[in-house]
């Protein structure tokens, strides 16, 4: 159920038929998500984005869409759901999590930069080992922590060294940036088309729209194409690093 109420709300809002009534703001945050106003916006981005989207954007009021929805109730919701949506606003961390304990029905992470541990209410895939990072948003949800975002990434085995990166180089980390620095990079040779909604809405149906602007990720996955390998995790890290640095807004 409280999966599939974070889905409902997604949906509510970017959905083309309501583009009348969030169109502009959408578009706004489309163009903010994928760094500039013209970007299309790529089927693999969809669930980075609506995760962005829901916790992380903020419409012209300030509010960010999870916090709007709960207040204008659009669907009616009981009390139940409504106390359930005021806890995933309160309670949620989009992170590095290393896995620590694993279980049948659950399994135990650590906040790789905070330390903090979190019991993860969710049967772990069988592709996770102990020690493994996982790149994802929890959010508490009656009492129990559980995966909202709609795409995990995966990154094995890290070392000590891109352990300490993950703990202290990232001040801002949000699937923004994941999508923009490590995402969009791998799937750069696909190509794009979109068709165009009433209200200025667009529908992508493939492709992405990362540009090779000269980014760190950029050229590290281009010079590893040209010569004919995968990018390490520890370059991964490094270069996501050099790319938040460059990134960071001054305060």
């Amino acid at each position: 159920m409280e999966r599939a109420l974070i889905e409902r709300i997604i949906e509510h809002y970017l959905n083309p038929e309501r583009a009348w009534m969030f169109g502009t703001e959408v578009i706004r945050a489309m163009a903010e998500f994928m760094g500039e106003p013209t970007a299309p916006m790529p089927p693999h981005a969809s669930p980075y984005f609506a995760d962005w989207f829901l916790f992380d954007f903020r419409f012209t009021d300030g509010q960010i869409p999870l916090i709007r929805y709960r207040g204008l109730n659009p669907h009616s919701l009981g009390e139940e759901e409504l106390a359930l949506l005021d806890e995933i606003a309160a309670h949620n961390r989009f992170d590095f999590f290393q896995v620590k304990k694993l279980h049948r029905k659950y399994f135990d992470a650590d906040s790789v930069r905070s330390g903090d541990r979190f019991r993860i209410e969710e049967k772990p895939e069988t592709s996770i080992n102990l020690g493994d990072i996982v790149v994802t948003r929890l959010a508490r949800m009656g009492g129990a922590w559980r995966i909202v975002s709609l795409d995990t990434l995966g990154m094995p085995n890290p070392s000590a060294r891109d352990l300490a990166r993950m703990q202290n180089a990232f001040p801002v980390l949000d699937p923004r940036l994941v999508f923009q620095e490590i995402v969009a990079p791998e799937m750069a040779d696909t190509e794009v088309s979109v068709d165009e909604l009433e209200g200025g809405m667009a529908h992508v149906i493939g492709g992405t729209g990362h540009l090779d602007d000269g980014c760190p990720v950029c050229v590290l996955m281009r010079q590893a194409e040209k010569d004919g390998r995968k990018p390490m995790a520890e370059e991964l890290i490094r270069t996501m690093d050099e790319a938040n640095r460059k990134n960071k807004r001054p305060e």
